[in-house]
């Protein structure tokens, strides 16, 4: 019996990693766990204060960034990566600072490897001052290190932090496949 527990889906008491519907990818499972849980984003000078009413992490504008790396700092997200296989990385900005023009960079970081930033990097525009970032990667090789997950190399040079009043990050998700679905949380966050 499929059941939907907390919106991560469960067939059996077993976390799903996919679900279809009409040829269509519609659920990929949250493989980081805490990611409705609080997190601040950063690195350098400032750090962002998790809102627990709107289950996000802020920050007030205008603000210098340096350097333009922007990473999760407490906690830090991890992800143990099978060689040969994609995952899609993805996270909710939301912000009035301008837009650059710049390309988002998104890096695939670990000690060994340091910053992999050969992904597939996206930022959409869901609505007025609210963005998408992804990044799709096939890990290339093995590693006893993990993945630092939404690891935002440039936002300091994707948007103009001088400018604008606010800045908020949520709803961070990494799932197996080049398919970007609506964030859940992870089924260890859900399950009892």
């Amino acid at each position: 019996m499929t059941t939907i527990n907390g919106r991560a889906c469960v067939v059996n008491g077993t976390p799903v990693d996919k679900v279809f519907s009409n040829d269509k990818q519609v659920y990929g499972r949250n493989l980081v766990a805490g990611t409705s849980g609080p997190f601040t984003m950063w690195y350098g000078t400032l750090n962002t204060v998790w809102n627990a009413d709107k289950k996000r992490t802020e920050i007030s504008l205008p603000a210098t960034v340096s350097p333009r790396e922007i990473t999760p700092q407490n906690p830090a997200f991890y992800l143990r990566a099978t060689p040969g296989i994609f995952y899609t990385q993805s996270i909710y900005v939301s912000t009035d600072a301008p837009l650059t023009g710049e390309a988002v960079q998104v890096s695939w970081f670990t000690t060994t490897y340091g910053h992999n930033t050969n992904g597939k990097d996206d930022i959409s525009s869901i609505s007025k001052n609210v963005y998408r970032i992804t990044s799709t990667y096939t890990w290339p090789a093995s590693s006893t290190d993990n993945i630092r997950a939404f690891d935002l190399a440039n936002l300091g040079a994707v948007f103009d932090f001088t400018k604008g009043t606010f800045l908020y990050f949520y709803q961070p998700k990494i799932e197996v496949g080049t398919t970007t679905t609506p964030w859940t949380p992870a089924p260890e966050d859900v399950l009892n």
